[in-house]
């Protein structure tokens, strides 16, 4: 964003439509138009201030110092602005400092979570409510789904009829923001609550299904059912078929499909938009939505809660995966929510659930070792599992800085005489690669220990001398390994 002066013609300001004369001061924000070229959007100051807080008191700091335009032009209200600017960063660096934050941690490769600063506590002069020239507070709703996407006509079309991303109803503007995450839950600016949640899914037969981990975030965040706004659907109400089937999808996402509202648009047009913007002032009472403390903790909580209850749509469906599930967590420590995947890594070998269980342990968020001998002790026994243990034994020696090869020998069955052909390639393949130096004399007395089985052994036998040959080789100073 920077500051102007309009200087040839006027323009109109794409969050109010009202005019910007010849020689009044603005704001141009750079942005992205429906066909992925960059577009200058022309803002009034207060309405840069809303499409974009922190964006616009940089700005004006900037114009302050002469940069991008003349720091001796002022304009009507300056004062009025930089005040109001003032507690609006405010009011946000305060929400930021009441949730948990992440901090790179260069040891483990990832990141280690921080608990707030603040407690969570608003502060009344810091929240300042937007408004629209009409007195409508601005607010913003959470929207999902293939509908949204630029990469389709219906995403394009959204965004050209929203250049500054709201559309307002005779009681609300409502913001449209797309773009949510558990790192990022976008409820840190308290003049603008999140009043509610859409999803709008591309409603034809056959299409795909997308924005499965945003909604399920929502809801494991506690935000009310979603608005299913259909599109493409050509009935001017709901037509059952369509109503039956994404209601069911939200239940697969965490929801009760039965208290979502639905809504249909054969297109994204103005009109359906005004007829969209009318339920949401039916659905919505204004409470605002805040995330969790602890985003990353609320989400092992509810995988626990489905696991335990035996919801296993929700991480085994079709739409909704375990690893998708798993994957806002897998790149944060964090001690609360590793505490509850161990919980459910062991709820899941209780059933024997090998699979599902590895997908946990390799994540490296389960800081139980007992689990990891549990799996590998199961593992062993169950002749009808085809899920290879390599990526556990990496996982484990990762975390706790122990020979994964090494917890594998302990744990291995003596005799080996029912070790099947795929058990055999996956243990040839562990002390093929991941074996060390240390673990050279283990690995032997496996072998003597298992010569009873000539398959066994020979197998062993070549893994041993392949790696015995690999590890002679990277001691050499002459390969470049020192």
């Amino acid at each position: 964003m920077r500051f102007l002066l309009r200087t040839q013609g006027e323009t109109s300001c794409v969050r109010c439509d009202r005019v910007i004369a010849d020689g009044e001061v603005y704001v141009e924000r750079d942005s992205i138009d429906a066909k992925n070229k960059p577009v200058r959007l022309p803002l009034h100051p207060e309405c840069a201030l809303d499409v974009d807080t922190i964006g616009a008191a940089q700005a004006l700091d900037r114009f302050d110092q002469g940069l991008f335009g003349r720091s001796d032009l002022g304009f009507e209200g300056r004062a009025a602005f930089a005040e109001l600017a003032t507690t609006r960063t405010i009011g946000i660096a305060h929400r930021r400092g009441q949730k948990c934050t992440r901090v790179s941690d260069p040891s483990i490769g990832a990141y280690r979570v921080h608990p707030p600063s603040r407690p969570r506590i608003d502060e009344p002069s810091s929240t300042s409510p937007a408004m629209d020239l009409a007195g409508r507070p601005r607010v913003r709703v959470l929207v999902a789904g293939s509908a949204c996407s630029t990469t389709r006509t219906s995403g394009r079309t959204l965004q050209s009829l929203l250049p500054a991303r709201s559309w307002a109803s005779p009681k609300r503007e409502y913001v449209f923001v797309t773009e949510t995450s558990a790192f990022e839950f976008p409820d840190d600016d308290p003049a603008q609550p999140i009043v509610g949640t859409l999803y709008m899914p591309i409603a034809t037969t056959g299409s795909v299904v997308e924005g499965a981990q945003d909604v399920s975030e929502w809801s494991a965040f506690g935000a009310p059912a979603p608005i299913l706004w259909l599109i493409g659907v050509s009935s001017n109400k709901p037509r059952d078929e369509h109503t039956i089937r994404f209601r069911e999808l939200m239940d697969h996402f965490g929801y009760d499909g039965d208290e979502c509202a639905v809504l249909c648009a054969p297109k994204i047009t103005r009109a359906a938009l005004d007829q969209l913007v009318l339920a949401m002032d039916e659905r919505f009472d204004g409470s605002e939505v805040r995330a969790p403390e602890n985003p990353w903790a609320a989400l092992a909580e509810r995988l626990r809660s489905d696991i335990r209850d035996r919801i296993e749509h929700r991480y085994k469906g079709p739409h909704l995966t375990l690893g998708h599930r798993l994957a806002p967590l897998q790149i944060t420590h964090d001690r609360r929510s590793n505490a509850i995947t161990d919980e459910c890594a062991s709820m899941l070998l209780d059933r024997r659930e090998l699979e599902l269980a590895a997908m946990l342990l390799c994540g490296q968020i389960v800081m139980d070792r007992l689990c990891f001998e549990r799996w590998l002790e199961q593992w062993w026994t169950d002749t009808g599992n085809i899920y290879s243990f390599s990526p556990v034994i990496a996982a484990f020696e990762r975390l706790f800085s122990e020979s994964g090869v090494g917890l594998l020998l302990r744990l291995a069955p003596k005799p080996f005489v029912r070790i099947t052909p795929f058990q055999l390639s996956q243990l040839f393949a562990v002390l093929r690669w991941q074996s060390s130096a240390e673990d050279l004399p283990a690995i032997r007395q496996l072998l003597a220990d298992g010569a009873d089985d000539a398959v066994f052994e020979a197998t062993v036998r070549r893994a041993l001398e392949e790696r015995g040959e690999q590890i002679v080789a990277d001691q050499d100073p002459r390969n470049g390994y020192e």
